[in-house]
């Protein structure tokens, strides 16, 4: 097996990293109701935010905004 070494301060940083995210995932979620209501601008921007997340592998609830493929 290989042995990995994490410098000290990175765990901290992905931890910290990964809660922002936790905190964003709602507030894009309440933001897909309004999206009937944005300007295209506004909704091109909130699908590229929704996607940023999906890549990463985050599930997004009520992906309202995210054009299907």
């Amino acid at each position: 097996m290989k042995e990995v070494l994490i410098e000290e301060g990175i765990l901290d940083e992905v931890v910290r990293k990964l809660d922002i995210v936790e905190k964003i995932i709602p507030l894009i979620t309440d933001l897909g109701w309004e999206y009937q209501r944005m300007s295209a601008d506004g909704k091109d921007s909130f699908d590229k935010i929704e996607e940023l997340l999906m890549d990463m592998g985050t599930e997004v609830p009520a992906s309202a905004g995210v054009k299907s493929s």
